[in-house]
């Protein structure tokens, strides 16, 4: 321990200290954080009158302060309120034309497909939900991602199946009665051993005006529907029971009278029949004048 020179060291605690960097981590309590405000102009705002606090006036918060949502509680802005609505303008003018943009591939998209602008035509009309929002996202985002235009493309297939199956269905259920000199009223079968009971109704009013509907006349909610014949010059009835409706549209008077018989109702009016004249021709002394 004697052959330690301790002169040395007195020389170097007796020196300077010399700065080894700024410290990042130093924090004064009592010093005012000036680095996010600008040393420029400053603009105030109007809505709090460069207080940055805002006051409520009526209701039970009357009297309460907060920030000011306009300024953040700062008080000021950088910019004047010109610079400030212009850059509004110039950002929704922005967003417009991004918008625009979109649209027009939309509207592109749909020119060159057809079928899938159809598609969602008839899903629009009939207010079909998948459709509605797949038209609302295209129009959206401009485009329609892989797996999208993938379900639209299987939901078309399904589309068209259906569509066929209907054709197909009505050609097959197409016939070559007439139905139209067959007055409006309830029906059987004249000398058939079947007891269906058959309603051939004529529409006289409303958007269905010229429509012949042919149903087992039972109230509405467990009725049954048979078939349709369309008010266009030429037209069939397109349905079922067609050799039923055959036999009926060869005879029916024979065919009202018969319901009547068996069912103690007018084949006309369906009201009750009490008298046996009334009975045995199976309509009513007032619908037989009509009839």
């Amino acid at each position: 321990m004697s052959d330690i020179d301790f002169m040395d060291l007195d020389e170097d605690l007796g020196a300077p200290l010399k700065p080894v960097g700024k410290a990042r981590h130093f924090h004064d309590a009592n010093r005012i954080d000036t680095r996010s405000e600008d040393s420029g102009a400053r603009f105030d705002c109007k809505d709090c009158r460069g207080t940055g606090r805002w006051t409520y006036s009526y209701g039970s918060r009357a009297g309460e302060t907060k920030d000011c949502y306009k300024c953040r509680g700062r008080g000021w802005f950088k910019s004047s309120q010109e610079d400030r609505d212009s850059a509004k303008d110039k950002r929704q003018q922005q967003k417009f034309n991004a918008a625009k943009s979109r649209s027009d591939e939309a509207c592109q998209f749909l020119a060159d497909n057809p079928e899938i602008a159809k598609w969602l035509a008839h899903g629009e009309t009939t207010a079909f939900g998948f459709a509605m929002s797949l038209h609302a996202s295209l129009f959206k985002y401009g485009s329609w991602t892989p797996g999208q235009l993938a379900a639209v493309e299987k939901c078309i297939a399904k589309f068209n199946a259906a569509k066929d199956r209907k054709q197909t269905q009505q050609k097959a259920e197409q016939s070559d009665i007439d139905l139209t000199d067959v007055p409006s009223g309830l029906y059987m079968v004249p000398d058939g051993e079947t007891n269906l009971r058959v309603r051939i109704r004529h529409a006289t009013r409303g958007a269905w005006t010229g429509w012949t509907f042919v149903d087992d006349g039972a109230e509405y909610g467990s009725r049954r529907n048979y078939g349709r014949q369309d008010p266009a010059s030429g037209a069939t009835y397109n349905g079922k029971i067609q050799d039923q409706l055959r036999a009926i549209a060869n005879n029916p008077k024979e065919a009202m009278a018969r319901y009547g018989r068996e069912t103690g109702q007018c084949g006309v009016c369906s009201r009750p029949l009490e008298d046996p004249e009334s009975v045995a021709r199976g309509i009513g002394p007032v619908c037989a004048k009509k009839f």
